[in-house]
Protein backbone atom coordinates (compact mmCIF):
# COMPACT_ATOMS: atom_id res chain seq x y z
CA UNK A 1 0.00 0.00 0.00
CA UNK A 2 1.22 3.42 -1.19
CA UNK A 3 1.54 5.93 2.32
CA UNK A 4 1.28 9.41 1.62
CA UNK A 5 4.37 11.62 3.68
CA UNK A 6 3.17 14.93 4.59
CA UNK A 7 6.03 17.07 6.03
CA UNK A 8 5.26 19.19 8.82
CA UNK A 9 6.91 22.27 10.13
CA UNK A 10 9.27 21.77 13.40
CA UNK A 11 11.55 24.28 15.08
CA UNK A 12 15.49 23.82 15.26
CA UNK A 13 15.42 23.16 19.22
CA UNK A 14 12.54 20.41 18.74
CA UNK A 15 15.55 18.90 17.01
CA UNK A 16 18.34 19.56 18.88
CA UNK A 17 16.23 18.25 21.69
CA UNK A 18 15.30 14.52 20.38
CA UNK A 19 18.77 14.48 18.47
CA UNK A 20 20.34 15.11 22.31
CA UNK A 21 17.77 12.19 23.90
CA UNK A 22 18.55 10.06 21.10
CA UNK A 23 22.04 10.49 21.90
CA UNK A 24 22.73 11.98 17.91
CA UNK A 25 25.57 14.62 17.13
CA UNK A 26 25.74 16.09 13.51
CA UNK A 27 28.98 16.38 12.00
CA UNK A 28 29.80 20.23 10.92
CA UNK A 29 32.93 20.73 8.25
CA UNK A 30 34.25 24.08 8.43
CA UNK A 31 34.55 25.72 4.92
CA UNK A 32 37.84 26.31 3.80
CA UNK A 33 38.74 30.03 3.46
CA UNK A 34 41.80 30.24 1.32
CA UNK A 35 43.91 33.00 2.93
CA UNK A 36 46.63 35.57 1.44
CA UNK A 37 49.92 33.94 1.96
CA UNK A 38 52.96 36.44 3.35
CA UNK A 39 55.35 35.27 1.04
CA UNK A 40 54.68 34.75 -2.64
CA UNK A 41 56.99 31.58 -3.67
CA UNK A 42 59.17 32.91 -7.14
CA UNK A 43 61.81 29.94 -7.06
CA UNK A 44 60.20 27.91 -9.72
CA UNK A 45 61.55 27.89 -13.17
CA UNK A 46 59.01 27.70 -15.99
CA UNK A 47 61.07 25.19 -17.97
CA UNK A 48 58.13 24.30 -20.42
CA UNK A 49 57.26 28.05 -21.58
CA UNK A 50 53.63 27.01 -22.37
CA UNK A 51 55.14 24.33 -25.16
CA UNK A 52 53.01 21.46 -24.97
CA UNK A 53 54.20 19.36 -28.07
CA UNK A 54 56.07 16.23 -27.73
CA UNK A 55 57.31 13.26 -29.74
CA UNK A 56 58.10 10.87 -27.42
CA UNK A 57 56.55 9.32 -24.16
CA UNK A 58 58.22 10.54 -20.26
CA UNK A 59 59.72 13.71 -22.42
CA UNK A 60 57.76 16.30 -20.42
CA UNK A 61 55.42 16.06 -17.28
CA UNK A 62 53.22 17.85 -15.78
CA UNK A 63 51.88 17.99 -12.05
CA UNK A 64 49.39 19.51 -9.93
CA UNK A 65 48.72 19.27 -5.83
CA UNK A 66 45.32 19.85 -3.97
CA UNK A 67 43.77 19.16 -1.11
CA UNK A 68 40.98 16.78 0.41
CA UNK A 69 38.96 17.36 2.72
CA UNK A 70 38.12 14.06 5.04
CA UNK A 71 35.95 13.50 7.72
CA UNK A 72 38.59 10.92 8.96
CA UNK A 73 41.87 12.86 8.48
CA UNK A 74 40.91 15.98 8.05
CA UNK A 75 42.88 17.45 5.23
CA UNK A 76 44.82 15.49 2.95
CA UNK A 77 46.95 16.23 0.41
CA UNK A 78 46.58 15.06 -3.52
CA UNK A 79 49.21 15.36 -5.80
CA UNK A 80 49.38 13.81 -9.12
CA UNK A 81 51.88 13.81 -12.21
CA UNK A 82 50.67 13.38 -16.12
CA UNK A 83 53.21 12.02 -18.91
CA UNK A 84 52.40 14.88 -21.69
CA UNK A 85 52.52 12.66 -24.25
CA UNK A 86 49.78 9.99 -23.32
CA UNK A 87 47.61 12.49 -21.11
CA UNK A 88 47.76 9.37 -18.80
CA UNK A 89 48.57 9.97 -15.36
CA UNK A 90 51.57 8.36 -13.79
CA UNK A 91 51.84 9.09 -10.07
Amino acid sequence: MNQLYVPFAVSEKRVQRIMKSLGLRSIVIKKYRPYQADAVYNEGENVLKWDFSTTKKNEKRVSDITYLHTVADGWTYLGSMMDVATNKMIG
